[in-house]
Protein backbone atom coordinates (compact mmCIF):
# COMPACT_ATOMS: atom_id res chain seq x y z
CA UNK A 1 0.00 0.00 0.00
CA UNK A 2 1.87 3.35 -0.97
CA UNK A 3 1.51 6.23 1.61
CA UNK A 4 1.42 8.99 -0.59
CA UNK A 5 -1.95 9.83 -0.95
CA UNK A 6 -3.62 11.30 2.01
CA UNK A 7 -6.66 8.75 1.67
CA UNK A 8 -4.13 6.43 2.47
CA UNK A 9 -2.78 8.44 5.27
CA UNK A 10 -6.40 9.03 6.33
CA UNK A 11 -7.56 5.40 6.46
CA UNK A 12 -4.30 4.48 8.39
CA UNK A 13 -4.84 6.72 11.38
CA UNK A 14 -8.53 5.47 11.15
CA UNK A 15 -6.95 1.88 11.63
CA UNK A 16 -3.91 2.75 14.52
CA UNK A 17 -6.98 4.49 16.42
CA UNK A 18 -9.18 1.91 16.11
CA UNK A 19 -6.35 -0.29 17.21
CA UNK A 20 -5.39 1.84 20.45
CA UNK A 21 -9.07 2.25 21.74
CA UNK A 22 -9.37 -1.96 21.02
CA UNK A 23 -6.58 -2.38 23.56
CA UNK A 24 -6.77 0.38 26.27
CA UNK A 25 -8.98 -0.03 29.62
CA UNK A 26 -11.46 2.74 30.69
CA UNK A 27 -9.53 4.31 32.78
CA UNK A 28 -6.19 4.97 30.03
CA UNK A 29 -9.32 6.15 27.98
CA UNK A 30 -9.82 9.31 30.36
CA UNK A 31 -6.36 10.23 30.04
CA UNK A 32 -6.57 10.60 26.08
CA UNK A 33 -10.16 11.30 25.14
CA UNK A 34 -9.25 14.46 23.89
CA UNK A 35 -6.59 13.51 21.86
CA UNK A 36 -6.66 13.81 18.19
CA UNK A 37 -4.51 11.11 16.57
CA UNK A 38 -2.89 8.55 17.42
CA UNK A 39 0.52 9.84 17.36
CA UNK A 40 -0.67 12.48 20.39
CA UNK A 41 -2.07 9.70 21.72
CA UNK A 42 1.14 7.46 21.59
CA UNK A 43 3.05 10.19 23.29
CA UNK A 44 0.95 10.34 25.97
CA UNK A 45 1.34 7.27 26.95
CA UNK A 46 4.84 7.38 26.59
CA UNK A 47 4.99 10.70 28.70
CA UNK A 48 2.63 8.13 31.30
CA UNK A 49 4.27 5.54 31.31
CA UNK A 50 8.08 6.18 31.33
CA UNK A 51 8.08 8.70 34.16
CA UNK A 52 9.00 7.35 37.25
CA UNK A 53 6.45 6.67 39.99
CA UNK A 54 7.81 8.06 43.47
CA UNK A 55 4.41 7.02 44.89
CA UNK A 56 4.74 3.65 43.38
CA UNK A 57 8.24 3.31 45.01
CA UNK A 58 7.11 4.59 48.32
CA UNK A 59 3.94 2.16 48.13
CA UNK A 60 5.98 -1.02 47.43
CA UNK A 61 9.26 0.07 49.70
CA UNK A 62 6.53 0.15 52.75
CA UNK A 63 5.00 -3.25 51.84
CA UNK A 64 8.94 -4.75 51.37
CA UNK A 65 9.68 -3.36 54.73
CA UNK A 66 6.31 -5.14 56.53
CA UNK A 67 7.03 -8.26 54.83
CA UNK A 68 8.49 -10.38 57.81
CA UNK A 69 9.04 -13.79 57.68
CA UNK A 70 6.96 -14.73 60.88
CA UNK A 71 3.44 -13.29 59.05
CA UNK A 72 3.63 -16.39 56.61
CA UNK A 73 2.57 -19.69 57.15
CA UNK A 74 5.83 -21.29 54.92
CA UNK A 75 9.16 -19.84 53.55
CA UNK A 76 7.54 -19.66 49.99
CA UNK A 77 4.61 -17.61 50.79
CA UNK A 78 6.74 -15.26 51.91
CA UNK A 79 9.43 -15.36 49.37
CA UNK A 80 6.52 -14.74 46.80
CA UNK A 81 5.29 -11.64 48.46
CA UNK A 82 8.76 -10.64 49.05
CA UNK A 83 10.15 -10.62 45.26
CA UNK A 84 6.76 -9.35 44.29
CA UNK A 85 7.39 -6.32 46.37
CA UNK A 86 10.78 -6.08 44.28
CA UNK A 87 8.90 -6.55 41.17
CA UNK A 88 6.95 -3.37 41.76
CA UNK A 89 9.80 -2.19 42.55
CA UNK A 90 11.58 -2.62 39.30
CA UNK A 91 8.18 -1.24 38.02
CA UNK A 92 8.08 1.78 38.89
CA UNK A 93 11.31 2.09 37.87
CA UNK A 94 13.54 2.40 41.16
CA UNK A 95 17.08 1.61 41.09
CA UNK A 96 17.24 -1.89 43.85
CA UNK A 97 20.58 -2.96 44.91
CA UNK A 98 21.55 -6.00 46.17
CA UNK A 99 21.99 -4.87 49.45
CA UNK A 100 19.06 -3.38 50.04
CA UNK A 101 18.05 -7.30 48.99
CA UNK A 102 19.97 -8.95 51.50
CA UNK A 103 18.79 -6.11 54.25
CA UNK A 104 15.41 -6.97 53.95
CA UNK A 105 15.56 -10.98 54.10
Amino acid sequence: MSTDKPEDWSFMEIKAHNIIYSVISHAQFEFIGDLDTPREIMLKFDQMYENKSTALQILYRNQIESTKLQKYQSAENFFNAFERGFNGLKVARATIKEPQKEKNV
